[in-house]
Order: C-alpha cells, then structure tokens, then sequence
C-alpha cells in the first residue's frame, strides 16, 4: 500500500511541476511580446522626434539594428530574471544535502570545484564580450555601407562601382563572420566546461570520501544513488550558468545602446492644437538644418485652412523640403 502511495505522490508531483512550468512560459511568452512590442514602440517614436543633427548622425541601418536586435535583447530579461535567483538558490539546495549525505569535506571539494569555474568563466566571458564588441562594429559598419549604396544605387551603376564596393562588402562580412565564429568557439568552450562540471564534481567527492578514510563498506548502494541525484540535480543549474551570463553581457550592451538613443538630443517646435481653426500656421519661423548653421528660411508666416489644397512651389534649393520637413517637425 505504501508503495502505491508513493508512486502516485511522484505522479502527482510530476504532473503538477509540469502545469506550473507551462503556465509560467506562457506568461513569459506573454510577458516577453509585449515587452518587445513597448521597446519597439518607444524606439521608433523617438526615431521620430529627433532633432535633425542626431537624425543625421543616426543611419537608418543602426535605427534598424535598434529596431530589429537590441529590442528584443532587452527582452530577453523577462524570462531571465527568474533564473537569477532561482539558479544559486538550487546550487546551494544541492550542496547542503550532499552535505548532510557525504560529509563536510566531501561537500567543501564540490563547493571549492565550483567557485574555481567562475574565475575561468570570467575570463572566457571577457574574451567572448571582447570578440562580440569587435562582430558589432563591423556589422554596424558593414550595415551602414549596405545602406548608403542602396539609397544611392542609381549613381553606383552608372559610374560601374558594383565590383569595388562589393569587394568592400564581402571583406566587411567575412570579417564579422570571423569573429563570430570565435565568440561562438569560446561559447561552446563554456558549455562543454560547464557539461563536464557535474562529473568532475561527482568523481571529486567521491575519492575525498574514500581518501579521508571513509569505510567502503559505508559507501552503500543508497548513499551512492542519493548522491548521484543530488548531482543531478546540479547539472541543470550549471549547465544553465553560462547561457544566464551570456544572456545578461547582451542585455547590458543592448541597454547601453537603447538608453543611448533614447537620451539623445529632442527638441520639437511643433504644437498640435485640435481647437486651432488653421490645419498649419507659422509665426515667424526662422528654420536652419543646425544650429550652428545659418538659416535656411527666415520669418517665415503661413496660415493654411483646414480642408484646403495648398501647393508649394518654388525653384531648386529654395526651401521647399525644408518648409515640409520643418512643418512635419
């Protein structure tokens, strides 16, 4: 009867940890889309509200990059965050009942074989940041060429530039391939590192327990197999310690782009009033590309009805796009 009760306390507590974990990613999923559709959202309004020195320093492939990448980066701490406790709180969970199974000393070699991963994780890390840091500004670079000669194709073909800049193209891309392929050799580094941790730690434990003059006989079939699941149960939260980390050097880069963007210069001299009768009206208005820069047009005064077609006409460099794109803000 006994036996009975205990099998279906173990179904029971499976079945349970499996609702509660798919109820949790679906909240994540949740959680993540409309996260990333806020950021996206936020990025493309301020896109839209720069003054035109930092909108002329933004190309539209970093905007697209911001848009594309380091939105979704950002979110990606939604399903981190709960990792960041939960992982440590395992790790320590598993070391004090192997405490209490293997002894002090047995337990201390574990606990000593897994802080001395750490300084090896940091350096990989910085290697692997260091690379990753190098692959970003060489697509940022080759992204913003790519850009440039589409919206300039026209003169590219007719000067027959295509081999010369295409060359270019493929030396920046063969460039970032490589150092992608070193961040993702140094990432596999760490996986495998972290792989092979449970066993070291297992094996580890085990001839101090012997060592420290343990009676083999001591070492029974149940103390082996108890302690056999607590490395078990190690293995998910070491194995998940190098993806949290690489996670989070991503998010701190993504943020430091974003939070970047978003404190650049804002200025809007246009006021939007419903109750206003005229659909445009200027008063004065002196316009200049820059500040420092003289003005394009000056004094300007326009008032246009609500309902009204107005034409804007004038000759080459006279303003005009600067008149629209003044009125646009």
């Amino acid at each position: 009867m006994n036996g009975y009760l205990i099998a279906g306390l173990f179904f029971f507590t499976s079945l349970l940890g499996t609702l509660i974990s798919e109820a949790s990613s679906r909240a994540s999923r949740a959680a993540f889309s409309s996260t990333a559709n806020a950021f996206t959202a936020l990025i493309y309004r301020k896109s839209l509200s720069l003054d035109c020195e930092t909108r002329r320093k933004t190309s539209s492939g970093e905007l697209v990059h911001l848009l594309s990448n380091d939105a979704g980066e950002m979110t990606s701490v939604v399903g981190t965050v709960n990792q960041l406790w939960m992982t440590p709180l395992e790790i320590a969970i598993a070391l004090y009942f192997l405490w209490l199974e293997m002894g002090g000393a047995a337990d201390l070699v574990a606990l000593v074989i897994v802080l001395a991963m750490i300084p090896l994780n940091v350096w990989i890390k910085r290697k692997e940041r260091k690379s990753r840091k190098v692959y970003r500004a060489k697509r940022k670079e080759r992204v913003k060429l790519t850009t440039e000669l589409i919206s300039a194709i026209r003169l590219l073909k007719y000067f027959a530039w295509e081999v010369p800049f295409s060359k270019r193209i493929h030396t920046l891309r063969e460039e970032e391939v490589r150092e992608i392929a070193v961040t993702n050799y140094l990432q596999q580094l760490l996986d495998f590192i972290w792989s092979v941790a449970p066993f070291a730690v297992s094996l580890a434990t085990f001839s101090v327990y012997l060592l420290l003059g343990a009676d083999q006989k001591s070492l029974t079939a149940e103390k082996v197999f108890v302690s056999l699941s607590l490395f078990n149960l190690l293995r998910a939260p070491l194995r998940n310690l190098p993806s949290l980390w690489n996670t989070l050097a991503k998010i701190a880069v993504s943020v430091k782009k974003v939070t970047a963007f978003l404190n650049s210069e804002m200025e809007c001299y246009v006021v939007r009033d419903e109750d206003e009768k005229f659909a445009v009206k200027l008063d004065s208005a002196t316009l200049a590309w820059e500040k420092k820069k003289e003005p394009i047009l000056k004094e300007i005064d326009l008032k246009v009805q609500r309902g009204s077609i107005v034409a804007v006409v004038g000759s080459v460099g006279a303003g005009k796009s600067s008149l629209l794109s003044a009125i646009l803000g």
